[in-house]
């Protein structure tokens, strides 16, 4: 019997207040405009909708499609750029 279900990431990061993930701070964002940040180490971004182009320094960057996921190590200054309207989920290890 195969119990693998699939994670509905958008209904979990939605209803955190009812059912908080723990030492995970998460917050969703739709993202309509290119915004610079200041990304912390140990944050993450994963794409649930659409695709986004992260602009990371010295001329870097990425494109993140649906269910792909971006890690920093370091802390970094970006700046989000969407493609097509975005669903994001950002999160950080508390």
């Amino acid at each position: 019997m195969d119990v693998r279900k699939e994670l509905n990431l958008l209904a979990l990061a939605r209803g955190a207040d009812q059912y908080p993930l723990p030492e995970l701070t998460a917050m969703l964002e739709q993202v309509t405009d290119p915004e610079p940040r200041h990304v912390l180490p140990g944050q993450w971004y994963l794409v649930l909708e659409g695709e986004l182009i992260i602009d990371l320094p010295y001329g870097d960057f990425r494109i993140l499609r649906a269910s792909e996921l971006l890690v920093f190590d370091e802390a970094t200054d970006v700046t989000l750029t969407p493609v097509e309207d975005v669903t994001l989920l950002q999160a950080a290890l508390d």
